[in-house]
């Protein structure tokens, strides 16, 4: 059996009162289901459905913060897949889905919990941790490891490359 958390809102009613003291009702609701879809709401506010990935609506808050409290450092990288849309023409749209989350795990490998889907088929990373040279090598090495798995993508698919 699954172990869930149970949240209790109650309301103290005082009912009467008289020389042996108070009569105080207490009423109770569970109102964990409501929680739980509070939960739910807030966390698909931000989460891109098809990749898993934060979406632009958690983009531009976070990026809010780093503008209102910079760090030491700040590196941000915006990404966007080439041939998707051959990939739709000629293959179909599940087929696009399919290289959309091969790239977004191929840059969330490298930038977990940086990682923003902000459009059809861009994505940006925003990095507070890395110093400059280890951001710029861990970028240039999502774009070797996305144009691998793209050329390989293609030959499976027998398509050329646009």
């Amino acid at each position: 059996m699954l172990k869930a958390d149970i949240y209790l809102n109650s309301i103290n009613l005082l009912i009467s009162e008289d020389e042996n003291g108070q009569l105080i009702q207490r009423i109770c609701f569970n109102i964990s289901r409501r929680v739980r879809l509070e939960s739910a709401l807030k966390r698909m506010s931000f989460e891109d459905s098809l990749t898993g990935l934060f979406n632009r609506n958690k983009f531009n808050e976070d990026f809010q913060k780093y503008i209102e409290k910079p760090g030491d450092f700040l590196g941000v990288a915006c990404f966007d897949i080439n041939g998707l849309k051959t990939v739709n023409d000629r293959m179909g749209h599940m087929a696009g889905d399919e290289f959309i989350r091969s790239a977004a795990a191929h840059i969330s490998q490298l930038f977990p919990q940086t990682t923003y889907r902000i459009g059809g088929d861009e994505f940006v990373v925003v990095d507070s941790q890395r110093k400059e040279e280890e951001f710029k090598a861990a970028v240039a090495s999502v774009c070797d490891s996305k144009y691998q798995d793209k050329e390989q993508f293609y030959k499976l698919r027998e398509l050329k490359p646009e």
